[in-house]
């Protein structure tokens, strides 16, 4: 018998329509699981159930992510095969890549999904993704922080936590900061895709040493993403909790710097002139930089490595809100497969 905890926190998957509205409804959770029992479940699984939170995850903020952190933390992990938790899709990269950081050295499989529609919709996906993490959980054994949602195409695809990039617009599907998924579920058992740049089962089994990491998000952090005419005047830290700013970059690694309120290079001076560290997504080595680069560094930017931006702001919340080691290092050092290798 698995015993697996379920953690319902709101989303579509936990919401119904209801006078042309759709909105968390706390019975949905209840569904799922006599759907799950009716449509894929066996005898071989027992749920318990917690209820930390309904919202629809566009409402997420800092202080939803302590309250599921706090809910996870006070859970008797020792008596779980692992945890299933459904999650509303908007925001499911950032809470995923967190819970990564944060428990990717649990030793049990943490497994999120969503669905795209509420369950009452005939074009719902969000039985066959619950079955689907359950199945991971029970079928594979393996340890970490995972999604499984099914894509567009009817494939079920698995990401790890840290990779995840937010669903497009078009097809509602989700992508992998490294140019796909980990693998996909397939008659319930775990694909893993043999590509550069994904880990082995080897890699994801062995043992990591746990992060020392905060509980609480007291101080900001201020995500910026580039586009003509960004007029940096606009923002003021001086009157703000703001402790590190996340700046986006084009693809080539770059931002304006022309001179004046629209450069980055003048930007990043006043915040550092402020006590602000500025980050930048990201900077790829080995290779000759523009000189619009050297101008954000040589002001004092500091360049991430490869990792997605849900990846880095998450991950930058993390390090604001801890005292153990300097804000350069913590974000430089590898937590949970973030770090993408070169040439990917």
């Amino acid at each position: 018998m698995r015993n697996i905890l379920v953690v319902f926190t709101g989303g579509t998957i936990g919401s119904a329509p209801q006078g042309g509205v759709i909105d968390v409804n706390s019975k949905t959770g209840s569904e799922l699981l006599e759907r799950y029992w009716r449509e894929a479940g066996g005898a071989d699984v027992q749920f318990h159930v917690i209820r930390p939170m309904e919202m629809l995850s566009e409402n997420c903020t800092p202080a939803h992510w302590q309250t599921l952190v706090a809910a996870l933390d006070g859970a008797d992990m020792a008596q779980y095969d692992g945890v299933v938790i459904t999650h509303g899709s908007d925001t499911l990269s950032y809470t995923a890549a967190l819970l990564g950081y944060l428990y990717g050295s649990l030793g049990i499989p943490i497994v999120l999904t969503a669905s795209g529609t509420p369950l009452s919709d005939p074009r719902t996906n969000g039985v066959r993704n619950f079955a689907a993490a359950v199945a991971l959980i029970k079928n594979e054994n393996l340890p970490g922080v995972f999604v499984v949602y099914e894509n567009s195409r009817g494939v079920m695809d698995v990401f790890l936590a840290t990779r995840l990039v937010e669903a497009d617009l078009y097809a509602d599907d989700f992508s992998g900061f490294d140019g796909g998924p980990l693998g996909a579920m397939e008659d319930g058992r775990l694909n893993l895709h043999s590509r550069m740049g994904n880990p082995t089962r080897q890699e994801l089994a062995a043992p990591r040493a746990p992060v020392t990491a905060p509980r609480t998000f007291q101080n900001e952090v201020l995500a910026i993403s580039p586009y003509p005419g960004l007029d940096y005047t606009l923002f003021d830290l001086s009157q703000s909790n703001v402790k590190a700013v996340l700046h986006r970059l084009y693809h080539s690694a770059t931002a304006c710097s022309h001179p004046g309120r629209h450069g980055l290079q003048e930007f990043i001076r006043r915040c550092r002139a402020e006590g602000v560290e500025v980050f930048l997504q990201s900077v790829k080595g080995g290779r000759e930089l523009y000189v619009t680069t050297h101008e954000m560094l040589q002001a004092g930017a500091v360049a991430l490595p490869l990792m997605s931006f849900e990846a880095a702001y998450t991950k930058l919340y993390l390090a604001t809100n801890q005292r153990e080691m300097p804000l350069r290092k913590f974000m430089l050092r590898p937590l949970y497969f973030e770090f993408l290798s070169e040439g990917i």
